[in-house]
């Protein structure tokens, strides 16, 4: 079936919400989905779109999502959307909205995972130990928690040392990554990645700290120079599909958990599978025509990771005054456990 859509008419909006309203035994219960990356992204196209075909098939037709062709509302408001049932279900960065996920900020930490899929399957299982009893998300449902690529330095510039980061106006993606840059004497700009491109090629940005497929997911790689990674990300991005609680609560108990049950680690591993084609599309066009892809040296890295000490400190008090217990000790399991992922699927 497809999931592209035509706009609606004000009219048919009502008539599906007023479906959607209707108890549980109803059948036919349609789900809206909204998204601030394109349904072409990999994420959509490889993910999220074929796993809402599956929901479809576990529940014989009785729940089917369909994928908006335009995001309701903002990219940083995709949370409040589903909460207030503007739509029904959301791909959504917890990052995007400073400080109402402090738990989940210790996974946006740098130097933690390099490959998507070992870092989304990690972040799930993570997620499903310490945060699945409602702790982080109270106004939605989680149907899968994963981490994606790891962020790069993408520039319109070499960069090879901590110093020549001095003064660039550089995109900072989540409120993390603001410290971390001030930090070290960037100049961070917060906004999403879907603003990226026109800021970069504005010569509002000098640089963008970015997922490596977006230098072709959101086409950064014809606006810089230069791909730098270090191990482990620069940041690592928290991201999710949620759907909206009063939805889940009119899906029969059966058909919640055939739905679970192709969510979770799987959706959250397919997600991070679909990073990797673009990645290595992305290395392979950054390598080309002027542009270059490099790795820190061990003296960039080990200058970071010292400059940096203070921001892991803060962000573990930060979860600890949200109700965190040890977070150092959840921060030391998380990286265990991508430990553990690699081995086990590498």
């Amino acid at each position: 079936m497809s999931f592209a859509r035509t706009a609606r008419t004000t009219a048919a909006a009502l008539v599906l919400g007023a479906a959607a309203a209707l108890p549980a035994a109803a059948e036919n219960l349609v789900l809206t989905y909204t998204s601030y990356i394109a349904n072409t992204h990999p994420v959509n196209a490889d993910a999220i779109l074929p796993w809402a075909e599956e929901v479809a098939k576990v529940t014989e037709g009785r729940v089917r999502i369909e994928a908006l062709p335009k995001m309701v509302g903002t990219a940083p408001a995709q949370h409040d959307v589903i909460a207030e049932g503007l739509a029904d279900v959301a791909w959504f960065t917890p990052g995007y909205t400073p400080g109402r996920f402090a738990a989940l900020e210790l996974a946006e930490l740098p130097f933690i995972a390099d490959d998507p899929e070992v870092g989304a399957i990690a972040m799930q299982r993570w997620f499903e130990k310490y945060f699945a009893d409602g702790k982080v998300f109270k106004e939605v449902h989680p149907l899968a928690i994963m981490t994606t690529s790891a962020g790069t330095m993408m520039s319109k510039k070499p960069v090879s040392t901590v110093e020549d980061l001095k003064g660039l106006k550089v995109r900072s993606p989540l409120p993390i990554t603001l410290g971390m840059l001030n930090t070290i004497g960037a100049v961070p700009v917060q906004k999403p990645g879907n603003e990226a491109y026109e800021l970069l090629a504005a010569g509002t940005l000098d640089a963008s700290l970015s997922g490596a497929e977006q230098a072709v997911t959101f086409k950064l790689g014809e606006v810089t120079k230069q791909m730098l990674m270090v191990p482990g990300g620069f940041y690592n991005s928290v991201c999710g599909v949620i759907i909206n609680k009063d939805k889940w609560a009119q899906i029969s108990e059966a058909d919640r958990a055939a739905i679970t049950a192709i969510s979770g680690e799987k959706l959250s591993r397919a997600i991070g599978k679909s990073f990797l084609g673009p990645i290595e599309e992305a290395k392979t066009m950054m390598s080309e025509g002027g542009r270059s892809v490099d790795i820190a040296s061990d003296e960039m890295v080990a200058e970071l990771k010292t400059a940096w000490a203070g921001v892991e400190a803060e962000i573990i008090a930060k979860a600890e005054a949200s109700g965190v217990q040890d977070a150092a000790a959840l921060l030391a399991d998380l990286r265990a456990m991508v430990a553990e992922v690699q081995k086990e699927i590498r």
